[in-house]
Parts: C-alpha cells; structure tokens; sequence
C-alpha cells in the first residue's frame, strides 16, 4: 500500500467514524455519572486520581463538546492502533483492518457516547503509547505512556 493510499484509507476511517458519531454528538445530552465529574471538574479543591480527565473536564463543560472531545480521543487510539499494528504485522492492510475495527465497533461506543468514557480513552492512549515505545525499545516513551495512563484512569 503507497503512502498516499494510506493516508487517503486514514481519512476514509476518519470521514466514516465521524458520520457514525454525528448524530449522538449533535442530540446527546449527560448521561449516568457525567453530571457528577462535571462538577468534580468545577471544584477546584476536589483531588482526583484521575488528573488528566479532571483537567479535561474543564475544557468541554457542554455536551457536544464533551462528545466531540471523546470522540477526537477514539480517533486518536485508532491511529495509534493503527501504528502498533503497522510496526508488529508489517502489513498496512492488516493494520488498517484493526484500526478500522476500532474505529466502528459497537463495543467501543460507549467511549463516545458517554462523556465519562473520557478516561478509559485516555488512559488507553497511554497504554497504545507504551506499547509503541516498547517496539523502539524507547524507556522514556514507556515511562511517559504508562504514567499518561495512570493519570488518565
């Protein structure tokens, strides 16, 4: 697969999440615990473990936004599948599927759909970022994945 065929797949991915996600964007409100990390997010003597989905709470206070956020996050653990993938199959087509998989699978909707998935998101990153760095045999990008992670969940 070229790479201007692989970015082009990317963007096709992106397009179609995007697509699949709108209209729970555009109509979803708080659900379940969102109300409650919004206003743990208000309160700036409420500590958390839970550090980077605190923070991130206060940039997203309206729903959209909120769901908007998660779902630049899924994007973002799709790519980063799609890296690891990339560096231990050696094949684009492979990597593209699992990324793909990622991308639209009904199991992974709740990370958008519920605003408070934000920190399974995060912490999910930190982990792809780990496993990455431990391809290149890279400690510091190991370290700062793993505590990426933990300050996410």
């Amino acid at each position: 697969m070229t790479r201007c065929a692989s970015w082009l797949s990317g963007l096709v991915f992106m397009g179609l999440t995007c697509v699949i996600y709108l209209p729970h964007i555009l109509t979803a409100g708080w659900v379940y615990e969102d109300a409650i990390w919004l206003r743990t997010a208000d309160d700036p003597l409420a500590l958390t473990p839970r550090v980077l989905t605190q923070v991130s709470w206060r940039w997203a206070q309206t729903p959209l936004w909120a769901h908007a956020l998660n779902l630049g996050l899924h994007i973002v653990c799709a790519w980063l599948i799609w890296h690891l993938g990339r560096r231990l199959s050696r094949s684009g087509r492979a990597a593209w599927l699992l990324a793909g998989l990622w991308l639209v699978h009904p199991l992974h909707v709740e990370t958008v759909a519920y605003a408070t998935g934000r920190a399974e998101l995060i912490a999910a990153i930190g982990v792809l970022w780990a496993c990455i760095a431990a391809t290149r045999r890279s400690w510091g990008g190991m370290v700062c994945g793993a505590l990426l992670g933990l300050m996410g969940k």
